[in-house]
C-alpha cells in the first residue's frame, strides 16, 4: 500500500527559529537594534565631522527595519494560515 503525499491529518513542519516566542524576541531585539542606528545617525548629523560616516548607521536601522518587516509579514501570514485551518468549509 503507497503512503499519500499528502494526508490532511498531518501539519505543517515550523523550524526552530520561526516560533512565536523568538520571533517576539527577535522583533524585540531589532526594535533596540533600530533605536540604537537612529540615536547613531542623530548624533552623526549633530557632529560636522561624523557626517561622512552618517551611512553606517542609517543602514544598521535600514537592515533592522527589514528584519522586522520580514518577521512581522511571516507571522501575519502564518496567523492568517493557522485561521483557514481552523474554520469551517
Amino acid at each position: 500500500m503507497r503512503e499519500d503525499d499528502k494526508p490532511i491529518f498531518r501539519s505543517r513542519f515550523v523550524p526552530w527559529y520561526d516560533r512565536g516566542p523568538l520571533c517576539a524576541f527577535l522583533l524585540a531585539a531589532m526594535a533596540v537594534v533600530a533605536a540604537f542606528g537612529a540615536t547613531g545617525a542623530a548624533v552623526a548629523w549633530k557632529n560636522p565631522l561624523y557626517i561622512p560616516y552618517l551611512w553606517v548607521p542609517c543602514l544598521v536601522t535600514g537592515l533592522s527595519g527589514g528584519v522586522m518587516i520580514s518577521v512581522l509579514a511571516r507571522l501575519i501570514l502564518r496567523g492568517r494560515e493557522r485561521d483557514r485551518a481552523g474554520r469551517l468549509p
